[in-house]
């Protein structure tokens, strides 16, 4: 926002000082062809080569003054960008920008530990990872019971998009090679929960086919496509990751006492009940493809929704 304002003031500016130099030479100009043009005669002007050079140095007096305050202009603007840079962070030129997600982890880094010492971000990663293959081998496989741990409106996004496939007599095969990039682009604590976004640099191959035929009916199997995502995840804000006091240990239902076997939505498979234990990770609540046009805020900490530049 400074850079553009500046700009547009140093655009402002120029236009001024072109404006106020100009018309004078450019009204006898316009004049004196207007008058040779209707076939009058004009008459010429005495010489006066003293007034004449005080013209001429006036004239220049004002090119040379309009060089240094556009000079300065540049300057402050570059002085301006650094001091955005600065507050905002290195990443500040980048960040209306489409389709660039900006890495916060050290800042996010910093805010969980102050209530979450032992959050591993390596382990997060590899976790958010997992969590993105294990999805897409599920799609590949059609098989429900394969998707991970998830909020229950993403579950049945995905049961549905997954039932469409199964009803069309089409699989969406995906292999992927490799996930390049993978960091922190946001951190939102609430009330209730805790949301933490994951970006991923994914290679990989994208394609349908036909069930029966193997016909493809989308895309190439041969070529390897760049996909970026952006992965939200939440857990309830009472929930920190295991420590040597805290360990995941074997738990039964509350509800009914069996041993727990979770669905993907975090409930008893015996009695449909939600188990709520600081023993699970964080649970998939979206998840986004990002397209070269798309365009994201700065990201960063954020507490109820509002964003905080406190652990920068």
């Amino acid at each position: 926002m400074i850079r553009k304002i500046s700009k547009l003031l140093f655009i402002s500016l120029a236009l001024l000082l072109i404006y106020v130099c100009a018309p004078a030479q450019i009204y006898d100009n316009n004049l004196n062809d207007y008058l040779a043009n209707r076939g009058a005669y004009v008459q010429p002007k005495k010489a006066n080569s003293r007034k004449n050079n005080n013209i001429a140095y006036s004239h220049e007096f004002i090119y040379v003054v309009y060089a240094i305050i556009a000079g300065a202009i540049s300057l402050i603007v570059f002085l301006l960008d650094k001091a955005e840079i600065k507050i905002f962070g290195k990443h500040a030129i980048e960040r209306d920008l489409p389709g660039v997600i900006i890495d916060n982890t050290k800042e996010i880094i910093t805010a969980l530990h102050e209530s979450d010492s032992n959050f591993n971000r390596d382990q997060f990663i590899e976790y958010a990872k997992e969590v993105f293959k294990t999805l897409k081998s599920a799609f590949s496989q059609r098989d429900i019971s394969k998707l991970p741990l998830m909020i229950e409106e993403q579950y049945r996004e995905h049961v549905t998009q997954i039932s469409q496939y199964i009803k069309k007599k089409q699989i969406n095969i995906t292999g992927i090679e490799n996930i390049d990039k993978a960091y922190l682009y946001k951190y939102d604590k609430t009330m209730e929960y805790e949301y933490l976004s994951a970006f991923l640099e994914v290679k990989m191959i994208n394609y349908v086919i036909e069930e029966l035929t193997k016909t493809v009916l989308q895309n190439d199997p041969d070529e390897v496509l760049l996909k970026k995502y952006l992965l939200v995840f939440r857990r309830d804000r009472v929930v920190l990751e295991p420590t040597k006091k805290h360990t995941v240990e074997t738990i039964t239902c509350p509800k009914c006492g069996a041993p727990a076997l979770i669905n993907n939505m975090g409930r008893c498979v015996y009695c449909d009940s939600v188990i709520k234990a600081g023993n699970y990770k964080w649970f998939l609540a979206d998840i986004d493809i990002i397209w070269a046009d798309s365009r994201y805020a700065p990201g960063g900490v954020f507490i109820n929704n509002k964003q905080t530049e406190r652990y920068k």
